[in-house]
Parts: C-alpha cells; structure tokens; sequence
C-alpha cells in the first residue's frame, strides 16, 4: 500500500509504462487492416484510394441483410448468382429469366459497397465463383462477339472501331493490343474485377464445383435452407446450381455451350493458349492451387 500523498519519482512507474505500451502495440497489430487473400499486404490508405476509385468494387453485392458480400463475375454463371442475390435481398421477381429484371440497377444500387471497411470486416463472409480464365475467354466470345455481335464491347483495334465480327484469334489479337485491364468486364481478368489481391475472400469456389461451393458458402452463413435447397428449376424443386436442371442454372448462351475441354481445339491453337496464359497471368496465379494450369497439353 502506498502511503496516501507520498511523491513516487517517475522512474518509479517505468515498468507500468512499459507494461502499458506493450499491450496498446499488442491491440494495435490484432486490429490492424486484414492482409490481402493471396499474400500482398496494403496499407489503409492505398485499399482507401483503390475503393474511391469508380467502379472499384462494382460487382461485389450485399445479400442477406448485408451480412455476406458476393463478387460476380461475367461469363461465370453470373445470372444464376443474380437471381440467387436477388431472391437472398427479397426481390418480389427475383426469379425471372427477363434480362431487364435481372439486372435491375436500382436493386443492385442499395447492396453495393459504400465504405471500403466493410470489405475487410471479419464479421462479413465474402464470396467469389472463378472460372478457368480459357473457358472463360472463350466463353465470353461465343457469348458476346460471335452471337449477340456486340462488337461495341471491343476496344479501338489499332484505333480503329471494330466494325466486322473477328475470328476468334482476331478476338485475342484485339484484347493484346490494349492493357488488358481495361477491356469490357465480360474479358476483363477476374482478380481485377473482383480485386482478389486485396479482398480476404472466406471461400473462392471454381466454377466447375460450384454447386457443392455455393452450398457450402450458405450453410457456412445459414442460408441455405431458405434460399439454396429448393424453388430452382423450371418446376420449382431444384436446388441452386443443381446439375440436373438446364433453364436456369445454364441461363445465357445455351445454344452455344462449347466451351468444354474436348471442344477448345475447335479455336484454340497451342500459340493462341499461350497468349491467353500471358494475357491473364494474374489470374492463373492467383487460381493455380484451384488446378488452372497453363500447360498446353490440358487444353487441346
């Protein structure tokens, strides 16, 4: 016991100074800012300028409640996963297969991102749903350029409007001849859209499991029941992504669904996967432990 109004010298509370500051610096690195989910660290400053930019985190959305975020991806499954975020958000008409409704902007307005924060919340169960960026590639072709011809998705080639529908090597050739991060979403590299080297995604399902995936991210966030195990299909009685069911889970370009492993050498030539392999480096990087190789003799 100290003797009331005894003087103790300051060098006396050093080691209750030290004791102090230790467990604030302690505090302080438990709460800094989450690293990066493939190992590049940010500070708060740089995600903070990242976010402000425009369009920085468009495809992540809120669903249930904004307790759980989802980053969709073009060209993988992306309608499906719309209509799943809309009936998880309470749409009245989430399951229509009408492109108007589907992509309903004002919806989708109120469950973006706001505050860069939340994207590094814990307490926030993100979600994203990768494809081998080849399928994806050519996936987006066949969907987008060679039927749909929207030739107003290409960049200027050589400063030049694409006015004629490219061969599919002409596609790649267009693609490589501007920074690759600057395409339509629908060919834009999936780690840039969906900011994977800075987002701590909870679970990152490949597409070619994304059945199992998905349901394991909604049990993971007590959904599932509600929203994943039935009401899906043209009947009603599906569950989401269920393999069995072809209108809405394979919802898109059905009448040009070849974008199998045994169909690729129907466009690809061993020269033309290499440049995809360098094209979208970043993205097999980032999906190699998912099995997404760039061997040529996996594809063709």
């Amino acid at each position: 016991m100290f003797a009331r109004g005894r003087q103790f010298p300051l060098s006396s509370y050093g080691w209750l100074v030290g004791f102090v500051v230790f467990w604030i610096a302690v505090l302080l690195f438990q709460f800094r800012p989450a690293s990066v989910s493939l190992g590049i660290k940010y500070k708060s400053k740089d995600l903070e300028d990242r976010f402000n930019q425009p369009n920085r985190f468009s495809q992540l959305l809120y669903v249930a409640n904004r307790t759980a975020l989802i980053c969709r991806l073009p060209k993988v499954a992306s309608t499906a996963q719309m209509m799943l975020i809309r009936r998880m958000n309470g749409a009245p008409n989430w399951n229509s297969t009408l492109n108007s409704e589907i992509r309903d902007r004002a919806g989708r307005t109120s469950n973006k991102v706001k505050k860069w924060k939340e994207v590094l919340n814990p307490a926030i169960k993100k979600m994203v749903v990768v494809r081998n960026p080849v399928n994806r590639l050519l996936s987006g072709y066949l969907d987008k350029i060679l039927k749909s011809n929207r030739l107003s998705m290409l960049p200027k080639s050589n400063g030049t409007t694409v006015t004629e529908t490219p061969s599919f090597e002409e596609f790649v050739d267009i693609l490589d001849s501007v920074p690759i991060d600057t395409v339509d979403k629908h060919f834009r590299p999936q780690v840039t859209l969906c900011r994977m080297n800075e987002i701590p995604y909870d679970m990152v399902v490949k597409y070619e499991d994304r059945q199992t995936g998905v349901r394991k991210f909604l049990e993971s966030i007590g959904m599932w029941e509600e929203f994943g195990k039935d009401g899906w299909g043209p009947h009603g009685t599906s569950a989401f992504f269920e393999k069995t069911e072809s209108i809405v889970m394979d919802y898109g370009p059905r009448d040009l669904a070849i974008t199998e492993e045994k169909d690729l050498s129907e466009y690809y030539t061993a020269e033309l996967l290499e440049r995809v392999f360098r094209l979208y480096e970043k993205d097999f990087l980032a999906m190699e432990h998912l099995g997404y190789t760039r061997e040529v003799g996996d594809y063709i």
